[in-house]
């Protein structure tokens, strides 16, 4: 199955992201949502590439694809990864895709 990567804008950046509907929850670099509002969580661990995360926080983030507004939860990361030599910047679940 092809990986679908978009460019979609976050917080008003243009961001490459990947859209995976094998994830539950969307993941986004910290430097892309520096102002974005943060809730703090119960801690819980995911795994995400090849290791474990513990998560204590997640922002809710206004975001753009092709005009059409929508606002999201996401856990913010130090790294997300690449994907065909291109560096993935959020990672777009199932959830959001559904909204």
């Amino acid at each position: 199955m092809a990986r679908i990567v978009k460019d979609i804008v976050i917080e008003g950046q243009k961001v490459t992201a990947l859209f995976d509907t094998g994830s539950i929850r969307n993941y986004v670099l910290r430097r892309v949502v520096e102002g974005a509002p943060r809730i703090k969580v119960k801690p819980y661990t995911v795994g995400i590439g090849s290791r474990v995360v513990v998560v204590c926080e997640e922002c809710i983030m206004r975001s753009e694809i092709e005009g059409l507004e929508f606002t999201m939860k996401a856990v913010p990361l130090d790294r997300i990864g690449s994907v065909g030599g291109c560096e993935v910047r959020a990672i777009i679940g199932a959830t959001a895709m559904e909204e």
